[in-house]
């Protein structure tokens, strides 16, 4: 009878010193997200809770089970069935660039050489400087904020030039695009400015880039963001009624350098006059017998998806040889615009990896009952075997 007596209670002070029902000491747990930080603190009997990422949960429990949200984020907290707790939406931050750039595109009515599409040619530094020397003076008195002018291209029709213009923004007082372009519209009108600009041809457009701060919050999302072509590029191929020469099919011969030339010089204004807000630049591809059919690409601005479609480049042109405009003898039933544009598209994917563990080596509750189980059943069979 006495071991009936003594087993149990040996087995009660056993359980009463086991680790899982020892006091927990505080547990601290630092968790960066955003500027955000999460800090618990817990006990046997109950936790309370606070949290800082811009928001505040109050958590009441009575036994705990662990539980870990991963999504850029880390949150450890202990958990019961009942639990209440008020979140504010994730906080997105924009601090605007100090830095404005405008991206400017206008014609020179010159003459456009194979070397311009080279910018690290002698020749082509030499005009980039007469471009530069010849605006940036004009910016400057009209904008004191204006920095400075880069050339990014150089293309044919006659010269489209694409520039980038900088504006100081730290005060908020850079000009809009509007009043860049009216400034070089201005100037050609009433300056003497040694290169001569087609004012129908100006185009601009606001590309400074803004800085965000954004905080993410705890959410499982993919997202796929697909951005149109910023250029929008046309195939653009007709017969002209000449007789080929076997050096037409050399694009770097001197007389078909002279036959493209001539091609680009007369049919791109056609194009600068109709589409002067969205057209850039005209090239030769390819020159090919029968007659001489002329493969040729148009290149237009398409940044706020205003470029024209394949029927109104085909028409323009149409009604320019209907018109008698052109002095190169194009057959219009000829002609044919394809779309050879190409769209980039951009995949983001936030993932977020989301575990829930429930252990006898995390919760104490549980290693608390498993062991009194067992060592009630060992108590047990030991009284059975004294018998």
């Amino acid at each position: 009878m006495e071991w009936r007596i003594i087993i149990p209670v040996l087995c009660l002070i056993g359980i009463l010193h086991l680790p899982g029902n020892a006091a927990e000491t505080p547990v601290s747990s630092n968790s960066t997200n955003s500027n955000s930080t999460s800090l618990t603190n817990s006990t046997a009997a109950g936790t309370n809770q606070t949290a800082n990422v811009n928001q505040t949960a109050a958590t009441n429990q009575t036994a705990a089970t662990n539980q870990t949200t991963a999504t850029n984020q880390t949150t450890a907290t202990n958990q019961t069935a009942t639990q209440t707790a008020t979140t504010s939406p994730a906080a997105t931050a924009t601090s605007p660039a100090k830095t404005t750039s405008v991206n400017v595109v206008f014609r020179i009515l010159q003459t456009f050489k194979d070397v311009y599409s080279d910018l690290s040619n002698p020749e082509t530094k030499q005009l980039i400087d007469n471009i530069t020397n010849a605006f940036t003076p004009v910016y400057k008195k009209r904008h004191p904020n204006f920095r400075n002018m880069t050339i990014k291209k150089l293309s044919p029709g006659s010269i489209v030039a694409d520039t980038v213009l900088e504006f100081d923004n730290t005060n908020n007082t850079s000009p809009n695009v509007t009043e860049v372009k009216n400034t070089l519209i201005d100037a050609i009108a009433n300056e003497n400015l040694s290169i001569q600009v087609d004012s129908s041809s100006i185009n601009a457009t606001d590309v400074t880039t803004t800085n965000a701060n954004v905080t993410t919050a705890a959410t499982v999302s993919t997202t796929t963001a697909t951005t149109p072509a910023k250029i929008a590029l046309l195939n653009v191929v007709f017969k002209i009624n000449q007789t080929f020469k076997e050096v037409y099919s050399n694009l770097s011969h001197p007389e078909t350098k002279l036959l493209t030339d001539n091609i680009t010089t007369v049919v791109s204004p056609v194009y600068a006059k109709r589409f002067f807000k969205q057209f850039r630049g005209m090239s030769v591809r390819k020159l090919s017998p029968g007659s001489i059919v002329a493969d040729t690409v148009l290149e237009f601005d398409n940044t706020n998806n205003t470029s024209p479609n394949v029927t109104e480049v085909k028409n323009t042109l149409i009604e320019a040889i209907a018109n008698g405009i052109l002095s190169i003898p194009i057959e219009a039933s000829s002609i044919n615009v394809t779309d050879i544009s190409t769209t980039n598209g951009t995949t983001v994917t936030t993932t977020a990896s989301i575990s829930n563990t429930v252990s006898a080596n995390n919760s104490p509750v549980l290693a608390s009952m498993l062991t009194a189980f067992w060592m009630t059943l060992t108590s047990l069979l030991l009284s059975a075997v004294m018998h």
